[in-house]
C-alpha cells in the first residue's frame, strides 16, 4: 500500500532513526535472525473502504509501526525518534502526497518466548491521510479550519487581487464557539474577525462581543473604510446585524458581505436576510498609506495589526476568532441577492468555480480558500485562478478538522 512506502521513505530518511536501524524497516515481518534493533510496519485499516462510485480523493490508512530491541531503553529511544519523525508530517514521500500523519498512541509489549533475554517491542499507531492526485477531484466539503481564539490565523498575503478598491464581496461559512457568548464579570468585551484587512483602512467581517454580565450582546458586522462616507469625508461605514438576531443563531451560518460603491450589505443564510449601510455615491474602498499599515495582509481568523517589513505574509495579527471557518471567497464585484441565494444553496456549500443556479460570478472570484479540502498543512491553497495561498500561523495539522456545514 501507499502508506507503507511513505513510512519507509520517512523513517529511512530520518537521520536519528536510521542511525539506529539503518534500512532494517520491513512490512509485516522481519527475516529470521535480523539484527536488532529493527522496525516493522503494518497497515491495519483504510477509509474509505467502499469505492464502488470510483476512487476516493482522500484515503486515511491506520498504520501500526513497531520497533524491536533487546533492551527496553533502546526500544523506548527508538520509539520516541520514530514518533518525532512521523507525527504531524505532511508533504510528498516516494511520490505519495500526504495531507497529514496523526499519532494515536502506543503499546508496550515484551516477548519472553523469543530466546535469550526476550525482545522488547513498542508499537505506535498512526493515521495517514493520503491525497489521491491521479483522480478527478469531485466537489467534496469534508474539512474546515478550527481557530483557538488565542493566536491562530490564516495569512493569505497582500496581493491587490484580494484588496479591490471599487467593489468587493466576501463569503464565509462560520461556526463560532458560541453565538450567545456570555460576559462573565462584564469586562470581557472584544471583537473576533472572521476575515480581516482593516488596520487603519480596508475592510473586515467580524463578531463583536460586549454588554454586561446580566445582558451580554453579540453583533455581526461588516466594516469598510471609504473615501466618502456621504459627508464628503473619508471614514468607516458599518453594516450590523443586531444582537437579538445573532444570539439566536445556531450552528453553521453562511455570512456574505458586499460593497458596490454606494452600499455595504451584510447577509446571512441567503439574500432575504440583509442589513446595509450607505456611503457617498461612487465611493471607493480606501486602504492605508501609512508605511506599517499599507501592506497589511488579508487574514482569515483574525485582523492584521501591522506589517513593518512590507513583505507579503508578514503581518502580525490581533482580534482572534474562536471557532470554525470554512469555504472563504473574495470577489472583486458586489454580487446580487440572487447570487447570495446561490452560494447559500439551502445550507449546503457549493463549488464557486462553477456558475450554477443564481450564482454567475466565477469570473470575478479572486481568492477561494476551502480550508482543508485538497490542502496539505500548513498551506491552504487559493483555488481561484490566482495564487493567494494561505499559510496557517500558530496552528498545526490537527486544526484541519472534519466539521463542516
Amino acid at each position: 500500500m501507499k502508506s507503507g512506502l511513505v513510512i519507509y521513505n520517512i523513517l529511512s530518511g530520518d537521520a536519528d532513526v536510521s542511525a539506529l536501524v539503518g534500512t532494517r524497516i520491513f512490512p509485516n515481518v522481519a527475516k529470521n535472525k535480523t539484527q536488532f534493533p529493527f522496525i516493522i510496519y503494518d497497515v491495519n485499516g483504510e477509509t474509505p473502504n467502499d469505492d464502488k462510485d470510483g476512487v476516493s480523493s482522500l484515503d486515511v490508512d491506520g498504520v501500526m509501526v513497531s520497533c524491536y530491541s533487546k533492551t527496553y531503553a533502546e526500544a523506548s529511544d527508538l520509539a520516541r525518534k520514530m514518533r518525532t519523525a512521523l507525527d504531524r508530517i505532511s508533504g510528498t514521500y516516494g511520490g505519495v502526497v500526504i495531507q497529514s500523519i496523526k499519532y494515536n498512541g502506543y503499546n508496550d509489549l515484551f516477548d519472553d518466548d523469543s530466546g535469550d533475554g526476550g525482545i522488547y517491542r513498542k508499537a505506535l499507531d498512526f493515521d495517514i491521510r493520503i491525497v489521491n492526485t491521479n483522480v478527478e477531484q469531485p466537489f467534496l466539503n469534508i474539512f474546515s479550519l478550527d481557530f483557538d481564539g488565542v493566536d491562530d490565523f490564516l495569512n493569505c498575503g497582500n496581493s491587490s487581487t484580494i484588496k479591490p478598491s471599487d467593489e468587493i464581496t466576501i463569503s464565509a461559512w462560520v461556526k463560532p464557539n458560541a453565538w450567545d457568548w456570555q460576559n462573565p464579570g462584564g469586562g470581557l468585551a472584544h471583537d473576533e474577525y472572521i476575515v480581516g484587512n482593516v488596520a487603519v483602512g480596508g475592510w473586515g467581517m467580524y463578531l463583536s462581543f460586549a454588554g454586561t454580565e446580566a445582558n451580554p450582546t453579540t453583533t455581526l458586522n461588516f466594516v469598510v473604510r471609504v473615501n466618502d462616507t456621504g459627508s464628503g469625508s473619508q471614514g468607516y461605514i458599518t453594516a450590523t446585524i443586531d444582537s437579538a438576531t445573532v444570539r439566536n443563531f445556531v450552528g453553521w451560518k453562511n455570512i456574505i458581505a458586499t460593497f458596490d460603491g454606494n452600499n455595504a450589505k451584510l447577509y446571512y443564510d441567503g439574500g432575504d436576510n440583509v442589513v446595509s449601510a450607505s456611503s457617498g455615491a461612487g465611493a471607493n474602498i480606501e486602504y492605508s498609506t501609512i508605511p506599517q499599515f499599507a501592506n497589511v495582509d488579508v487574514i482569515i481568523g483574525a485582523d492584521p495589526q501591522s506589517n513593518t517589513s512590507g513583505v507579503s505574509g508578514e503581518s502580525t495579527a490581533h482580534n482572534y476568532y474562536y471557532g470554525n471557518i470554512d469555504e472563504v471567497a473574495i470577489f472583486d464585484s458586489a454580487i446580487t441577492s440572487a447570487e447570495v441565494d446561490g452560494i447559500y444553496n439551502n445550507g449546503i456549500p457549493t463549488d464557486l468555480l462553477v456558475n450554477n443556479g443564481g450564482y454567475v460570478s466565477k469570473a470575478d472570484l479572486q481568492g477561494y480558500w476551502r480550508n482543508g479540502d485538497g490542502d496539505i498543512y500548513p498551506t491552504i491553497t487559493d483555488d481561484s485562478t490566482n495564487t493567494n495561498n494561505g499559510t496557517m500561523k500558530n496552528m498545526s495539522s490537527i486544526d484541519i478538522v472534519k466539521q463542516v456545514p
